[in-house]
């Protein structure tokens, strides 16, 4: 498997869902932010690596869905001036070429979605993106990477902050707490073995003298029983019911760096969201990647009828 040179996140917008529009939905909007692996794994928790970007708006010459005008506020009227899509397909090729490679899009949900309609307008444009182009779905790789877990910001954010680089220091007075000599370590060890050999029945209640102390009759084993489910049933009783995990961008945006999405159901601004969860999952999500990518021309397009 190549080592991925350049990462390019990648989202669209549409005309609607291709279910409610018998599979002739159309691209309206598209981003593509690029990025090096280099770069990436340079950059800090929080932050973003210096990037190359393309963002078009299209004229899809279909209706544009009503609730899809409103979430991203791109109306037919809006882009009634704008390029079609076939009009800036050279462009898109041109982007992607110019990247180092091997290049590799990564796109939330892809699979299902991203990847195919793209390759659809490349098909109603009788023309091809390059072949070698990968592909990664990072819907599933946060999922194998996180499911489970408790992985979110505050761990991420410590984990940070806690790094061997900044508790290691050859000053003594900053860190005067931990200047124990030998002798005091000496001291340290004893009483540790001291309380060692302290048993649980030294610490019973000392008050009651140990010939006052009532010999307790053994339970029976239907009474032990009956106290072992009770038990269990105490327990089960506690246990917090467990949440369905998600994995839609703005949630994993939100866990992961503790941040609202900020224009939503716009291209370019879930490419960057994407990309900082990318930064935030970089140790896992690079090797996951790396692992798990495939060429985009494994993926079939949208079937239109």
């Amino acid at each position: 498997m190549p080592q991925i040179a350049t990462y390019v996140f990648f989202d669209l917008e549409t005309t609607g869902l291709p279910h409610q529009e018998r599979n002739r939905t159309k691209v309206i909007e598209l981003s593509f932010v690029a990025t090096s692996t280099r770069d990436i794994q340079k950059t800090s928790f929080g932050d973003i690596p210096p990037v190359s970007k393309l963002t078009f708006v299209f004229n899809p010459q279909r209706s544009i869905h009503p609730k899809v005008s409103e979430l991203t506020g791109l109306s037919n009227d809006l882009l009634r001036h704008a390029p079609t899509f076939q009009q800036k397909i050279n462009s898109l090729v041109t982007f992607l070429e110019e990247q180092q490679k091997p290049v590799c899009l990564v796109a939330h949900n892809g699979n299902i979605f991203d990847y195919k309609l793209l390759l659809a307008e490349f098909e109603d444009a009788g023309m091809s993106l390059p072949y070698d182009l990968l592909c990664v779905d990072s819907l599933i790789g946060f999922r194998n990477i996180l499911k489970g877990t408790s992985i979110d910001y505050n761990t991420l954010k410590t984990s940070t902050v806690q790094s061997i680089n900044d508790i290691m220091t050859d000053d003594e007075d900053e860190w005067s707490d931990l200047n124990v000599s030998l002798e005091e370590w000496q001291e340290i060890d004893e009483i540790c073995l001291s309380l060692s050999d302290i048993s649980c029945e030294d610490l019973s209640d000392t008050s009651v003298s140990s010939d006052k102390k009532k010999p307790k009759s053994k339970p029976s084993n239907d009474n032990l029983r009956k106290k072992k489910t009770e038990a269990i049933k105490r327990v089960m009783d506690k246990k917090p019911t467990v949440a369905k995990e998600c994995y839609k961008l703005s949630v994993l945006y939100k866990r992961l760096l503790n941040r609202e999405e900020t224009n939503a159901h716009r291209a370019e601004a879930d490419c960057f969201m994407l990309l900082y969860c990318v930064v935030a999952l970089k140790n896992d999500f690079l090797p996951w990647a790396e692992n798990s990518c495939k060429t985009l021309t494994e993926i079939k397009p949208l079937q239109r009828y």
